[in-house]
């Protein structure tokens, strides 16, 4: 999730191995393939073979996606959701001194700051994150997501969400 670009793996596990995988991932509020994601960044930064700067902002990303998955599930457990709840949530967290300084990390500048290049893909994956936490759909109209803007904001555009049905 840096500016430095990402590669896409592709391998084979055993039933067993993915099943167990799956219902970690569920425990802690993941889609399979970003918990296994998770892991390995973990796995890495644990592993004292990156740059400082790079392991420093892998570990600040790691923990935002986490903070981000914890406050999404408490604010939906509080009844707070609605059709912007990924607004509710980004705005929310820019409320936390601790999660917004870690952001700023992860993102590499100021929060409300637009064009940095570490955040479309941070928001990106943060809206997933918050979708995939409380096990939300997006609202889709022909087919597509629904999506709208916002200013003043940490985030630029956003999926509007919906209960499953």
């Amino acid at each position: 999730m840096s500016d430095g670009g990402a590669t896409k793996f592709q391998f084979r596990l055993d039933a067993p191995v993915v099943s167990a995988l799956t219902a970690l991932a569920q425990r802690y509020g993941y889609e399979v393939t970003a918990y296994m994601q998770k892991v390995l960044v973990n796995h890495a930064i644990e592993s004292g073979l990156m740059e400082p700067a790079e392991e420093s902002r892998a570990s600040k990303t790691q923990e935002v996606i986490e903070a981000f998955i914890s406050l999404s599930q408490q604010l939906y457990a509080e009844g707070r959701f609605d059709e912007h709840f990924q607004r509710t949530v980004f705005l929310a967290a820019m409320e936390d001194a601790t999660l917004r300084s870690n952001y700023e990390i992860a993102v590499g500048g100021p929060a409300f700051e637009s064009g940095l290049p570490g955040k479309t893909p941070l928001n990106m994956y943060l809206g997933w994150y918050i979708k995939n936490a409380i096990g939300v759909d997006a609202q889709t109209r022909d087919g597509k997501p629904v999506r709208t803007s916002i200013r003043n904001a940490p985030i630029q555009s956003y999926t509007l969400l919906q209960e499953r049905l």
